[in-house]
C-alpha cells in the first residue's frame, strides 16, 4: 500500500499533490536517496536514524505524493516535543528536501515542480514545529520559489574532496586537524574500507554515536 494511504495527511497548495508522514525506511524514498539531485549520505535512513539517537530528539519525515508516486520527501532531526525545533545535525549535515528529477523538462516546468514540492514540505515541517532550518546541497533545488514564500535564505561553503589522491585529501585539511588524526593514529585508531553488510554500518554508527554522548574518550 502507499506510503501516506494510512498516516496523517494533508492536502498542499497543488490540486494533485498530497503531503502527509514518511516512514524513513520506506523503499520509495530509498529510491528517491539514489536518484534526486542533491542527494547525500546524510538522507539515507542509516546516518538520520542514528543522527536521532542524540539525548532529546527524534526523526520526522514527510513525503509528497502526486497519486501513487513519492515525488518528494524531507527527513530531519527534530529537538524538543511537537513544537520542538529543527536543525542540521553534524552526523547529517544536510537535512533539506529532495525531490524527484524530472529529466527531459522544461527549465520552468522543472523550476515549478521543484518550488511546489520544496514549499509544500517546508511548510509542513513549519506547521509542527516552531522553528524549522534546512541545509540544501548546492545545485540540489532552485530556491527561489522558497524564498518567495517567505523562507529566507543564508549561504554555507561546501567543499568537495577527491578521494582517489590520499596526498591531495591530507594537504587539504587544516593542520589543527592533522594533529588530531596523527593523534588519533598514535593511540592505535585505524580506518579501513566497510565491508560488511550496510545494517553492520548502522550498528556501528550507533555505538559511536551512543559513545560520543555518554562522554567517552
Amino acid at each position: 500500500m502507499g506510503g501516506h494511504e494510512a498516516m496523517n495527511v494533508r492536502r498542499a497548495q497543488s490540486r494533485d499533490l498530497v503531503v502527509a508522514e514518511l516512514e524513513p525506511d520506506d523503499a520509495n524514498w530509498i529510491r528517491l536517496t539514489e536518484n534526486a539531485r542533491g542527494s547525500t549520505v546524510a538522507h539515507h535512513p542509516t546516518v538520520s536514524q542514528v543522527a536521532a539517537l542524540g539525548p532529546g530528539c527524534r526523526l520526522v519525515a514527510v513525503g509528497a505524493w502526486r497519486g501513487a508516486q513519492l515525488v518528494g520527501g524531507a527527513v530531519v532531526v527534530a529537538n524538543g516535543g511537537r513544537r520542538g525545533t529543527v536543525w542540521p545535525r553534524s552526523l547529517a549535515p544536510y537535512n533539506g528536501p529532495l525531490i524527484a528529477p524530472l529529466p527531459d523538462a522544461r527549465p520552468s516546468t522543472r523550476h515549478h515542480h521543484e518550488s511546489t514540492i520544496a514549499t509544500a514540505l517546508l511548510d509542513e515541517l513549519a506547521r509542527q514545529h516552531a522553528f524549522v532550518s534546512v541545509r540544501i546541497p548546492p545545485r540540489a533545488i532552485d530556491i527561489r520559489g522558497l524564498l518567495s514564500k517567505g523562507w529566507t535564505a543564508t549561504t554555507t561553503f561546501t567543499y568537495e574532496l577527491r578521494l582517489d589522491d590520499a596526498d591531495a585529501v591530507w594537504g587539504r585539511i587544516d593542520s589543527n586537524r592533522r594533529r588530531l588524526i596523527r593523534r588519533a593514529l598514535n593511540r592505535g585508531y585505524t580506518a579501513s574500507e566497510w565491508t560488511g553488510a550496510p545494517s553492520g554500518v548502522a550498528d556501528e554508527l550507533s555505538r559511536l554515536h551512543e559513545l560520543m554522548h555518554s562522554g567517552y574518550d
